[in-house]
């Protein structure tokens, strides 16, 4: 039990250090937007990409947050009102928040990036929005159901093994971009 509420507060941490990391903010200007009209070198389409995902980063951010505070102030609400939850109530807190992860999933493939590492980049951010899609509500209902998650351990390990490797990747990766970003 104790195994499974370590798992569970892990990877509701590693989502939310996701959430809300603070990536410096660049102002997009209409000079910034001609550029994209025309043919970029490969440092201005970098810059180009990266402000824009930056953009798109900024304002995901901010809905995750708002998500896991809705998240959480309904948990206690729940947990006050009748001690305990259920899996139907995990997976009724979840609605919003899968629905506000998959929009913002698809605003990030109308960005439409060029360059190769912000692609690269993008992927990975999409693998841990879905991988906290998938884990977040399971770690939750684990902690409610032991009985059942001691029967699923090793796949349920498994899963947050990989979410939490593709976080640890997106970390890196997003601290490689931004100190290219500066550089330039």
């Amino acid at each position: 039990m104790k195994k499974i509420t370590q798992l569970s507060l892990a990877a509701l941490l590693a989502f939310n250090l996701a959430a809300c990391d603070n990536a410096n903010k660049t102002s997009s200007n209409t000079e910034t937007a001609k550029k994209a009209e025309i043919q970029l070198s490969p440092q201005e389409q970098f810059r180009y990409d990266y402000e824009k995902f930056d953009k798109w980063y900024s304002e995901s951010e901010k809905e995750m947050n708002e998500q896991f505070k809705s998240i959480e102030e309904k948990m206690a609400k729940l947990q006050s009102n009748n001690g305990s939850m259920t899996s139907e109530d995990i997976d009724k807190l979840f609605i919003p928040f899968t629905e506000k992860s998959n929009k913002a999933l698809q605003e990030l493939d109308t960005l439409n990036f060029k360059d190769p590492e912000l692609i690269n980049y993008a992927t990975l951010v999409k693998q841990a929005y879905q991988g906290g899609i998938e884990t977040l509500p399971l770690m939750l209902k684990m902690a409610l159901e032991p009985g059942k998650a001691i029967q699923d351990i090793s796949k349920i390990e498994a899963k947050f093994n990989a979410f939490e490797k593709v976080q640890q990747d997106m970390e890196k990766e997003k601290v490689r971009l931004k100190q290219k970003y500066e550089q330039k």
